[in-house]
């Protein structure tokens, strides 16, 4: 993983910049706040701002990601925190403070999140705990959450 400052995660390009599925960590990205990690990714679908991403089915490359379903932790890769179309390149958030796409049902503060359909998540519900990939921070309906992200297949 390389460390670095000044790093423009929000970048997209029909051109690869960087390695496809390196590891990025920005540190301190505002004030009073921990490291995020990011990973390269080739998109396999376009992505939107807050959409849980996973590796395609049978890939283990970071080459065709696309919107995550209800998947095992274990596939997603991170959450798009910006829009990244087909075939582009860009960065997804890995690690830290970010922004997911909750579903219809809500995500309760302070709360494990788990992936359901469509790049989604929602507050775990037992049985669910492999789907996990990370913590709201607040407690909202549906839209945008800000979240807590530890995506372990990245």
């Amino acid at each position: 993983m390389r460390v670095v400052s000044g790093i423009v995660t929000t970048s997209v390009s029909t051109e690869a910049e960087y390695p496809v599925g390196e590891k990025f960590m920005v540190s301190q990205p505002a004030a009073d706040t921990q490291p995020q990690e990011w990973i390269y990714v080739k998109a396999g679908a376009g992505l939107a701002q807050g959409n849980v991403v996973a590796r395609a089915n049978g890939s283990t490359t970071c080459s065709g990601v696309v919107v995550a379903g209800a998947d095992a932790a274990g596939k997603i890769v991170g959450v798009a925190q910006h829009t990244i179309a087909l075939n582009s390149f860009g960065f997804v958030q890995s690690k830290g403070i970010g922004e997911v796409t909750a579903d219809g049902s809500a995500t309760t503060a302070n709360a494990a999140i788990m992936t359901v359909a469509s790049g989604e998540v929602s507050t775990m519900t037992g049985g669910n705990e492999h789907k996990v990939i990370g913590l709201a921070t607040e407690a909202i309906t549906s839209g945008l959450a800000t979240c807590f992200i530890n995506c372990p297949g990245a």
